[in-house]
């Protein structure tokens, strides 16, 4: 830069020292000054002065920079400044990152014209501009031609030129330029990343290892987790799997994008070092990816699975494989593996082992191991317990060999019995005769005809059950059963609630004529019905010898066979022997619900025998010690009768009105009434009685006549069994008769008729009145109807309070039976546990409840102490339950221990427990899906998304009844696809050196202009 001396420049030198001084705003008005004052604006000193407005106004940022420094091109286009001004227009646009303009620029300049160090600046700035508008051949002409390694622009234009063969894969240039950069201070810590990778991609796998890991080390070397990738995959590639584990361990623990491939890698690397459980993890991470890779990942984690020992998990991972179609022989592998788990382990929730066998044999016909899976398929017909499955995929074949068909024999007869013991007879009996139908074992034939017999029993069929026993009996092998003589009892029995009482008898006989026969509980039993029989027959010699011999055993009702005995013995007019006995019924059985009764007969037998004091103090007791007994009313009917019959008037007629006072009816106030009239005409007052009787609210003596003849047409009607024509006899007699004199009777027996008829909204009505009446002959079965009505309408307060009152005025153990079963169903209805456990304990403790009844006894207890906090306890009654085997109780029983055990993070305890579901009560189908959506909580928790989705998956493809079992499945399964569709958080990190870090390092190299300050370094 030269100064002019002519005082008229004054203003021009001024302008000069100002600039190198930096001071670019004083500067720019000196020389517009100076312009001002210059004569000849087309000399070089004004197109100098022109050319320092533009540049200071550049520097200073000015809107009209690049205005000026055109403007000066087109002025002054001869003038030495141009080639500064176009150099200044693509610097200022490089700046300014306006690549293409700054391109435009740089293109005026001829770059032999250019010497160090601008060359050098204005190879690598317009390089660079190519470089970010892709025109990555251009740039790296440009890059190549920076030969000035003195230059601080030589190692950027060496990286990228390098950066630019990376990715053209020109590899070998590529490494010789990063390899160059390898001390350089900036971009020694990024080159590595490159190097490596290009040693990878040329597979000098050692060269890898040897060059890489030493920057392992080095916390400032670019990359390094990436580096540690491609470490770790050059041992993988070597088949090195255990030294390649830790550095892709490494990788992944970074935060850097994973690729599918990362996840594979790593896992295939530890399932070669034996670390099983890590390996599926990995695998389990693009599980999800329907691609070949995918597919394989599905494969190697069942292997990885089986390998560690986890089945289960396995068999979910080949079963996934199997479904896709990316590689044939995975496919089929797997299948086939699928199938084999699948047999061999007792989980198996969908028998997806018959399912998997079948199709194998089906796709892959030709197989070597097609003859393997079909004899797999046979065994499994053979083991499974989803009985249906086995049944529907033998059923599809057209002519079943022999091993077929006895395996059909067996799986039929097994469905009958889980049916039966489910309660569910119907059903079962078809299973039955279809494994009736396929006659291979004469033994499992016998058994089959007897559990149809026992099912047609069970469901109140009794003449079918008779001729099902019969062919039992009959048939070959049934001998060698161990219930062929327990069959002659149950022909009796089906006998017997047919009332068929002269048929029963030589059926128990039979039963109890067999020597070897042990059961005592059976043989008091079999004894007191064949006493029965001939009771109901009037034949009460042979009824006293059967009483006598269940006496004598004592194992079954002993209280009611004495009674019976004592009853027949007063019936064949031995009065002594009769007393004897319900003397020592009343000592021996101080809680038989036969004292009442016992008591009630001592009095009338002592009153035969003429020992009146002794047998009012019997009869007070029935009124004292029993005020809800049924025996009350006929007790004070006895005493009455017995102070009259002594000639205590006083005392009959207050006994007489106490019970016309005390039951309301003319039904039950009859006898009364005539004892009270009896004493009325010894007195001789007539007139006394009818007014007596004439002031009762309940009675009408001046019809009764036409009362009782139409009351007598219904009733006959009613006991004819002619239901609809007795509804509609009752319902006249008690629409014409106000105070009808049976109105009772009527009102209950109309009740009963209606409920046969199905119209039990009115028999309701029917019997609740009669139940509201005071105690009377129907009241227990009255009040045991509106129970059972309430909690049938689910109205469990209502049905509640009449099963307590039935507990209270009970006489028949069953209705108490079913009292204390009734509380116990309403108490925890309405969430009263505590009562509620009060009441099944009670229910337990009866010797007449059935496996079924036990099991909800205890299901109640358990589910009471589980809502009340008491795990421990739920728990020992659960296992009371599942104990009892196959049924649904149990496996309700099974499923709610297991959300317990899951409720208290026993993980393990609650997955075993869910295991154990599937394998004894598969064909729960309820529990069973239950329990897998269960389970695949237990695997969400334990962050096995895989596992988790498999098994809902199973849910979705076998439950077949719909509702909130599916839609519970199809929620937790959205769940889960939300969880793996997430973006993955990651930083990549960047490999290219940022613009603005390169152009502040560069800076002071850059220069404009032959002055040492750089144009753009205030920019």
């Amino acid at each position: 830069m030269t100064m002019i001396f002519d005082n008229d420049l004054l203003a021009y030198n001024q302008g000069l020292e100002l600039y190198e001084k930096q001071k670019y705003g004083p500067a720019k008005e000196k020389f517009e000054d100076a312009i001002a004052v210059i004569d000849d604006q087309n000399s070089e000193i004004s197109a100098n002065a022109h050319f320092y407005v533009a540049e200071c106004a550049l520097e200073l940022f000015h809107k009209d920079a690049e205005f000026l420094l055109k403007e000066f091109i087109g002025n002054y286009s001869s003038s030495p400044r141009v080639e500064d001004a176009w150099f200044l227009l693509g610097s200022y646009n490089y700046r300014k990152k306006k690549w293409e303009k700054a391109i435009d620029y740089y293109n005026e300049l001829q770059i032999s014209s250019l010497v160090e160090p601008r060359k050098s600046e204005y190879l690598f700035k317009k390089g660079y501009s190519n470089f970010m508008e892709d025109q990555l051949d251009e740039a790296a002409g440009l890059f190549y031609q920076m030969d000035d390694q003195t230059s601080l622009y030589f190692a950027p234009g060496t990286y990228y030129l390098g950066h630019i063969n990376y990715e053209q894969k020109k590899y070998a240039t590529a490494l010789k330029s990063f390899l160059s950069l390898s001390d350089n201070e900036l971009f020694g810590p990024v080159v590595p990343y490159y190097i490596v990778q290009i040693y990878h991609f040329q597979e000098d796998f050692d060269q890898v290892i040897a060059y890489g890991k030493p920057f392992l080390e080095d916390k400032d070397v670019k990359r390094r987790s990436e580096i540690s990738r491609v470490v770790g995959d050059a041992y993988y590639q070597k088949e090195q799997y255990k030294q390649a584990v830790p550095f892709l361990k490494d990788f992944m623990k970074s935060r850097v994008a994973k690729q599918k491939e990362d996840y594979y890698t790593l896992g295939y690397a530890l399932y070669q070092s034996g670390k099983y459980d890590e390996a599926a993890e990995q695998f389990s991470k693009i599980s999800y990816s329907e691609d070949k890779l995918g597919q394989s990942a599905l494969y190697q984690m069942g292997e990885a699975y089986l390998k560690a020992g986890k089945k289960s998990y396995a068999r979910n991972s080949y079963r996934s494989a199997s479904r896709l179609d990316f590689d044939s022989k995975i496919k089929e592998d797997a299948l086939f593996k699928y199938a084999q788990l699948s047999y061999e382990l007792s989980y198996d929730p969908y028998d997806g082992a018959i399912a998997a066998f079948k199709e194998y044999i089906d796709t892959y016909p030709s197989s070597a191991r097609s003859e393997e899976a079909y004899d797999f398929l046979v065994n499994i017909y053979l083991t499974s317990k989803n009985y249906d499955a086995a049944l529907t995929s033998i059923e599809a074949y057209d002519n079943p060999d022999v091993s077929l068909r006895e395996a059909y024999q067996r799986i039929a007869f097994n469905k009958g019995v889980e049916l039966f013991d489910n309660h569910k007879y119907k059903a079962a009996i078809s299973y039955f005769d279809k494994s009736i139908s396929y006659p291979q074992r004469k033994s499992l034939t016998s058994r089959a005809h007897y559990w149809k017999a026992e099912s047609y029993y069970y469901q109140g069929s009794f003449a079918q059950a008779v001729k099902a026993y019969e062919e039992f009996i009959y048939s070959p092998g049934a001998a060698l059963t161990p219930y062929f003589n327990l069959a002659n009892y149950n022909v009796g029995y089906a006998y017997f609630q047919q009332d068929k009482f002269l048929e029963a008898p030589s059926w128990f006989r039979r039963y109890t004529s067999v020597r070897s026969e042990k059961d005592e509980v059976k043989l008091s039993d079999a004894n007191l019905r064949i006493g029965d029989c001939y009771f109901m027959l009037n034949q009460f010699d042979g009824a006293q010898i059967y009483y006598s011999e269940a006496v004598k055993i004592g194992k079954s009702d002993p209280d009611y066979a004495l009674y019976q005995k004592s009853m027949t013995a007063g019936l064949l007019k031995r009065p002594q022997d009769k007393l004897i006995g319900l003397e020592a019924l009343v000592k021996d059985y101080p809680d038989s619900r036969y004292l009442d009764a016992g008591y009630f007969e001592i009095g009338r037998t002592l009153i035969a025998l003429g020992e009146d004091a002794r047998a009012l103090e019997n009869l007070n007791k029935v009124v004292k010690d029993y005020p809800g007994s049924s025996y009350v009313r006929r007790a004070l009917v006895s005493i009455g009768q017995t102070h009259y019959n002594a000639g205590k008037d006083g005392d009959a007629k207050a006994t007489f009105q106490r019970i016309v006072k005390d039951y309301p009816t003319f039904e039950d106030s009859r006898e009364a009434l005539i004892g009270l009239k009896n004493i009325y005409i010894d007195k001789g007052d007539a007139a006394g009685y009818d007014e007596y009787v004439n002031a009762l609210g309940f009675v009408d003596f001046s019809d009764a006549a036409r009362d009782s003849l139409y009351y007598e047409g219904a009733e006959t009607q009613y006991f004819d069994g002619n239901c609809k024509e007795s509804v509609e006899a009752f319902t006249k007699y008690l629409n014409r008769f106000e105070k009808a004199l049976f109105k009772l009777n009527a009102t209950y027996y109309r009740a009963e008729c209606l409920a046969r008829m199905g119209q039990t909204d009115e028999a309701l009505k029917d019997f609740e009145f009669v139940a509201d009446q005071p105690k009377n002959k129907f009241t227990e079965v009255a009040v045991l109807q509106v129970a059972r009505s309430a909690f049938a309408a689910d109205n469990y307060l209502g049905a509640l309070a009449h099963y307590k009152r039935l507990s209270l005025i009970g006489e028949y153990k069953e209705n108490l039976l079913e009292a204390e079963i009734g509380q116990m169903r309403c108490d925890f209805k309405l969430e009263n546990y505590t009562s509620a456990i009060s009441h099944a304990t009670i229910t337990l403790e009866s010797e007449k409840i059935n496996n079924k009844l036990e099991n909800e006894a205890h299901l109640v207890i358990a589910k009471s102490n589980m809502m009340l906090g008491s795990d421990e306890e739920a728990i020992t009654y659960f296992e009371m339950v599942i104990d009892k085997g196959a049924t649904g109780q149990a496996a309700e029983a099974m499923y709610l221990k297991s959300r317990i055990l899951f409720n208290a993070d026993d993980l393990d305890g609650a997955e075993t427990s869910i295991f154990n579901i599937v394998e004894d009560f598969g064909s729960e189908s309820y529990w069973v899906a239950k329990s897998l959506i269960l389970l695949s909580d237990i695997y969400m928790t334990r962050g096995d998304l895989f596992q988790a989705k498999a098994t809902l998956q199973a849910v979705l493809d076998n439950y077949a009844d719909g509702g909130e079992i599916l839609a519970q499945a199809n929620s937790k399964l959205a769940t889960i696809v939300g969880i793996e569709n997430q973006p993955v958080e990651s930083e990549d990190e960047e490999i290219l050196i940022d613009f603005e870090a390169l152009d502040e390092l560069l800076a002071p190299d850059s220069s404009s202009t032959n002055t040492p300050a750089d144009t753009l370094e205030n920019e």
